[in-house]
């Protein structure tokens, strides 16, 4: 039992004797029990905004960092560095998962997944596919049995529970391009591309799917 001084959001157990926080005021936080079972708190980084969620790599390496401007930062946690290449998204990020790789992450919001790839310089945003209404609670998973014969490093086919034909099925969606359409590319050079094929002259609004990198 330890008091950590201000509201925390995010949760993730690093291995089972550490786990990191996330604070109301942008702080990052490291707990650590020794072998008395005391918990000692140390302070890891300090972001500008609230942090609203966390997720950590299936090897423990890389922990993702949003806030509640939607910005998303990884930390090496071997080296404890943040990565320069921030990832901005449009809609609060619901739901993260690392693709069986882990060289990409998937990142749901609202409105769609986005799939970023992820190293210690931090993130790029890759693609995006439009999501369906998920079933509250539901998480993003991967077929495990499939992605090991098949081979997914970079986490083309993930599952989500949703409600859309009014009662719960599974929903496999794919980023693979054979699949369906998809968005690629440079924000700015898309928006152009397609405001030529539409034939709109004028600047419109910015596309509120599309996410901003730093």
């Amino acid at each position: 039992d330890i008091e950590l001084g201000e509201p925390h959001t995010g949760l993730v157990f690093a291995i089972d004797e550490r786990l990191y926080v996330g604070g109301e005021s942008g702080t990052l936080r490291s707990l650590a029990s020794d072998r008395t079972g005391s918990w000692h708190l140390r302070n890891v980084w300090q972001g500008s905004s609230a942090i609203r969620k966390l997720a950590i790599s299936p090897s423990k390496q890389q922990l993702l960092i949003v806030d509640s401007k939607h910005v998303t930062q990884v930390l090496n946690i071997e080296s404890g560095r943040i990565g320069t290449a921030t990832l901005e998204l449009p809609d609060a990020v619901t739901d993260i998962i690392f693709s069986p790789g882990e060289s990409r992450a998937l990142l749901r919001t609202v409105r769609g997944i986005h799939r970023a790839s992820v190293s210690p310089g931090g993130l790029i945003w890759l693609d995006a596919i439009r999501a369906p209404k998920a079933l509250a609670g539901s998480k993003m998973v991967f077929d495990q049995r499939m992605a090991a014969e098949a081979g997914d490093p970079f986490g083309d086919r993930v599952m989500l529970l949703t409600r859309d034909a009014g009662f719960p099925e599974v929903a496999e969606l794919r980023f693979s391009h054979t699949a369906g359409p998809a968005l690629f590319g440079n924000k700015d050079k898309l928006l152009a591309e397609w405001r030529r094929k539409l034939g709109i002259e004028r600047e419109s609004p910015e596309d509120p799917f599309l996410p901003s990198g730093r």
